[in-house]
């Protein structure tokens, strides 16, 4: 196991961290997540599920794991584990949290990794990972180069959704429940914009299954972003910004790809034409 930073006088050396687990109707994959958690190497970890009113066999699942805390609510609001990871966070007990989809797993160093990291600096607020989609894709996605704070409005990449944070830091921005998709990117930009610093890990130790439930909330994307964009009026502009310099960094590298784009994402889009596979 590594050691972690030497912590200042006064501060516990092994910290206690919460793993909050929202989760609707998971029962078939809940146990793998449990167990990805409860076999991490660092050991001061507290776990609470949150049953999110699933009306499936969830609660007989998480019972038969005697360390781990269950909580039912009746679920109320949007489709979103916003309203059930603000129930962990109140109930939690840790000096950092962090919230793991149901249908997920992490890595045995996970939060051994995060907690390094984030123990560095006092106003190191979170830090997450890169993640390695598992079931019906492979893709792998890592975290993007911030160099700014502003640079957040332009997504962030890797797995956000499930940063390791400081208390203090999650506590003050709790995740907003009026949003219908993507409350770990709004809840990160309001943790920068109170001031907390932020750190990535290059590696991929979250994994992200997909299957269809999650995949129609995917065809939402859009939808979600233009909520963020609502709120955040700065971020229409950076997005645009942002996506006219890839295009142009396309189109003067491989510009018979950037044709390809054009047609099948836009021209057939609005013309309802046929998609080409190449040109």
């Amino acid at each position: 196991m590594s050691v972690l930073p030497q912590p200042a006088q006064g501060k516990e050396p092994n910290p206690l961290v919460t793993v909050v687990i929202p989760t609707h109707n998971y029962g078939q994959y809940i146990s793998q997540t449990i167990e990805s958690v409860l076999e991490q190497t660092y050991r001061e970890i507290e776990v609470i599920v949150v049953d999110d009113g699933s009306t499936d066999n969830t609660k007989e699942i998480v019972t038969n794991y005697p360390s781990v805390s269950y909580v039912y609510q009746e679920h109320k609001g949007n489709l979103t584990p916003a309203r059930a990871m603000n129930v962990g966070i109140k109930l939690s007990h840790g000096a950092y949290i962090c919230c793991i989809g149901a249908d997920d797993e992490i890595l045995p160093k996970y939060i051994e990794k995060c907690l390094f990291e984030i123990r560095k600096d006092d106003r190191i607020g979170f830090v997450w990972t890169g993640k390695q989609e598992f079931g019906e894709s492979c893709q792998v996605y890592l975290p993007r180069k911030l160099w700014f704070r502003s640079s957040f409005l332009g997504g962030v990449g890797g797995a956000l959704g499930t940063m390791l944070m400081r208390r203090e830091a999650c506590v003050e921005t709790p995740y907003d429940e009026s949003l219908h998709g993507r409350e770990d990117w709004d809840k990160a930009i309001r943790m920068i914009d109170k001031g907390w610093k932020w750190r990535t890990i290059k590696e991929t130790l979250y994994l992200a299954r997909v299957h269809k439930k999650n995949l129609t909330l995917l065809v939402h994307e859009d939808i979600y972003v233009h909520e963020l964009e609502k709120k955040y009026p700065l971020m229409r502009p950076y997005l645009m910004v942002k996506s006219f310099f890839k295009a142009t960094v396309l189109l003067l590298k491989t510009p018979k790809v950037f044709l390809l784009k054009l047609w099948n994402k836009r021209l057939c889009k609005y013309f309802n034409l046929r998609p080409l596979s190449q040109i």
